[in-house]
């Protein structure tokens, strides 16, 4: 577009807050219609000393996920009736040493359930895992993990640092 200036004439110009703004509207308009809700449920058995990790999801290539919604139950145990106290657990990226994507947190006992709620959810790429860990919980008993999310196409609008290398 071409404008010809003339003295006294006044440009309205976008300024970059504003195109910030107008950005992140899109980029949400766009996850919007392009998001699906995930929900992936699975269990295993825990060992002598009531500690499991779980491999929850795995994010397909070229996608991201935002973790919303973590629920933890255990055979035998319910909301009314919950298990050991002092459990421990980890939401945590890639396996059970990889690293604390929520830190440990003490549960009264299972079932025991995690909201995103106002803070910023946890994001997983791109063949990265979903993995939650407990620590202490009850011995020799079958402990089921279900996750929920929104898996959308990747976002390539941040630009790494420089020099570090681009995924």
């Amino acid at each position: 577009m071409k404008v010809k200036l003339v003295a006294g004439s006044e440009v309205d110009l976008v300024s970059p807050e504003e195109l910030r703004e107008v950005l992140r509207e899109f980029v949400a308009t766009f996850e919007r219609q392009h998001s699906e809700r995930v929900r992936a449920t699975l269990q295993n058995l825990s060992d002598a000393g009531g500690n499991i990790a779980i491999d929850a999801y795995e994010v397909p290539i070229g996608m991201e996920f935002r973790l919303s919604r973590v629920l933890l139950t255990a055979d035998g145990l319910t909301f009314g009736a919950p298990g050991v106290a002092g459990v421990s657990i980890e939401i945590r990226r890639n396996g059970k040493d990889g690293p604390l994507v929520d830190g440990a947190k003490p549960a009264v006992g299972l079932p025991w359930s995690w909201v995103a709620g106002g803070s910023p959810s946890p994001h997983f790429r791109n063949g990265e895992t979903v993995t939650v860990r407990v620590v202490g919980g009850p011995a020799n008993t079958n402990i089921s993990v279900f996750v929920e999310g929104d898996l959308y196409p990747r976002r390539k609008l941040d630009r790494p640092a420089q020099g570090a290398p681009s995924s």
